[in-house]
């Protein structure tokens, strides 16, 4: 957040993703028109299903 510098992408390959949080030991957590929130790896990769969010 310093620099400003890109150091990730998030890829939910299921819609957009409308909430970002980020803490100090590097959990990256999201949240999206999917409704699951994902936690990221600092280092990247995929996300990993933290709670999938409710079908209609």
């Amino acid at each position: 957040m310093d620099t400003g510098n890109l150091i990730a992408l998030f890829d939910s390959q299921t819609g957009p993703i409308y909430a970002v949080a980020s803490a100090a030991d590097d959990t990256v957590l999201t949240g999206g028109d999917d409704r699951t929130i994902r936690d990221w790896p600092a280092a990247g990769g995929d996300g990993v299903v933290l709670f999938a969010g409710a079908r209609e």
